[in-house]
């Protein structure tokens, strides 16, 4: 029996416009590690639009729709959305996978 490893980030639900909706449903990064790791290399939106589908909880900033906190960002308190760690809310992932 094999088992198929589901990426951590999820289908985009930061709205920054109107235009088309995103139809991402899984967050990939780029195949070239010369390409930044934080863009959707599916729909070239930033990682933090992504929900994180493993994580009890996600910091969360609702001015900027941050779906939550990228944990490894190269700047270790500021996130990709740019705001800081310290703005985000700490609340319980809806997304969460249950436990199997």
């Amino acid at each position: 029996m094999s088992s198929v490893a589901l990426p951590s980030r999820g289908q985009r639900i930061q709205v920054t416009d109107s235009i088309q909706r995103c139809q991402c449903l899984w967050f990939f990064p780029p195949a070239s590690p010369l390409l930044d790791q934080y863009i959707c290399d599916g729909c070239g939106h930033g990682i933090h639009t992504h929900v994180d589908y493993v994580s009890m909880d996600v910091n969360h900033h609702p001015p900027t729709q941050c779906a939550a906190y990228v944990q490894k960002t190269p700047l270790a308190q500021r996130c990709t959305c740019e705001a800081q760690l310290c703005d985000h809310i700490a609340i319980d992932n809806p997304y969460r996978y249950p436990e199997p």
